[in-house]
């Protein structure tokens, strides 16, 4: 996850991060991580990335839904974050 820089220190993070990860292992589902990341959403968090290094794909996840990244690039419109060279 990624916690903004004038979140309060929490010692259990409760203060909703700007975006979380999620990278697929073996045993993970796709269909697995798209809960996950709908739960990260409900609590308040912007913006989901999920990576699959096997099939050399990645997505971001908003509110708004499911987005391929474009070109090898993953973005965080809200936090004008971006990590380009996902699955080099």
């Amino acid at each position: 996850m990624v916690i903004s820089a004038d979140a309060p220190r929490e010692q259990v993070v409760i203060t909703p991060p700007l975006l979380c990860i999620e990278i697929l292992s073996p045993g993970d589902t796709l269909n697995e991580i798209w809960v996950r990341t709908h739960d990260y959403l409900s609590i308040g968090v912007p913006v989901c990335w999920i990576m699959d290094p096997r099939a050399t794909r990645a997505w971001t996840v908003t509110e708004s839904g499911l987005v391929e990244a474009a070109n090898g690039i993953l973005r965080a419109r809200e936090t004008e974050m971006a990590l380009t060279e996902v699955m080099d």
